[in-house]
């Protein structure tokens, strides 16, 4: 995994083959928020996505220092309740240092039009601004399915059938990751 994707550094959760999504995603966020704690410095800037294992893992924390924690991306218009973007950030930050920059936005946005206005807003904009500091960033893979990417289900059945068939496979904080055409044989 690290050759492949030229990482430094790559953890596996070894003990979650062939167990419940509820025990793996347990397993995964205890994993994820001892990683976290040991990286993250007294005053880091950490920015954090939003996904079931990383609620998981926010539950797991215990305190980052000083560090301040940073929103990565806005709120699935189906989330009405539980622990989202906003909340999962909070949470984290007022077991560290309770500072955090959070904000107010939808995942997805009907056109670039109004993703570019929203950006505009000042509470966006500042929270934003962080992410070009960010000494950690804690994201988690979606793959391309529905229940399993807050993008894909944000997206009509056109849009993610169009992304399959351009090669996607997965989401990162609304990226789309996609194989090459050349790599779809194998």
């Amino acid at each position: 995994l690290r050759r492949v994707l030229g990482l430094r550094r790559a953890v596996v959760v070894s003990d979650a083959h062939g167990r419940e999504t509820d025990v793996v995603r347990r397993a995964v966020g205890r994993l994820s928020a001892r990683q976290l704690t040991e990286l993250a410095g007294r005053d880091s800037i950490v920015g954090i996505s939003s996904s079931r294992a990383l609620i998981a893992m926010g539950e797991q924390i215990e305190s980052l220092g000083n560090s301040t924690v940073v929103q990565l991306n806005g709120v699935l218009s189906s989330q009405t309740d539980g622990v989202g973007p906003v909340e999962l950030v909070r949470d984290i930050a007022a077991k560290s240092s309770g500072r955090s920059r959070v904000f107010y936005a939808p995942f997805v946005t009907p056109t670039v039009a109004s993703a570019r206005d929203l950006r505009r807003d000042p509470t966006i904009h500042w929270a934003m601004a962080a992410f070009s500091r960010l000494d950690i960033a804690v994201v988690s893979v979606g793959l391309w399915d529905a229940g399993a990417s807050g993008l894909y289900d944000s997206l009509t059945a056109k849009e993610c059938e169009e992304l399959v068939q351009a090669g996607a496979i997965g989401e990162v904080c609304g990226a789309v990751l996609e194989v090459g055409v050349e790599d779809r044989s194998e």
